[in-house]
């Protein structure tokens, strides 16, 4: 299953191409897949100050705290694990800055959440 919850006032802002596709699929497959029962992945979306965040969570496997560490490296070193994650989070880093991108949350036997943190740029400011 899966539920999204994206308020209207956030589908004025601009999100990069292929930044919710890959986590998607990382939480199907990571995190869904390898359950024997039915899960949830949940795709919702806030604002924080100036910031627009957008948060993928499943109820899927989750992972241990040392597997959650290697993720989280992975996203700035070129590392063959975690490539869908660190691809997502240069591409942000590289449009808008260091200060944004990915940051991952996950318990074992809970499910796993990331969350997406870009700057609220319209199409209109975004030109100019």
């Amino acid at each position: 299953k899966y539920e999204i919850s994206v308020p209207d006032q956030l589908k004025n802002f601009i999100l990069p191409k292929l930044t919710l596709q890959p986590l998607v699929e990382n939480a199907l497959y990571h995190g869904i897949k390898t359950r024997r029962r039915q899960g949830l992945i949940r795709v919702t979306g806030r604002t924080q100050q100036d910031r627009l965040i957008l948060e993928v969570s499943d109820d899927g496997t989750g992972m241990t705290e040392e597997r959650l560490d290697t993720v989280r490296e992975s996203l700035g070193a070129d590392k063959p694990e975690g490539f869908g994650l660190r691809a997502v989070n240069q591409r942000i880093q590289i449009l808008f800055g260091a200060e944004y991108g990915l940051a991952i949350e996950s318990t074992p036997d809970t499910g796993t959440k990331i969350l997406v943190t870009i700057p609220m740029q319209t199409m209109e400011q975004s030109r100019g």
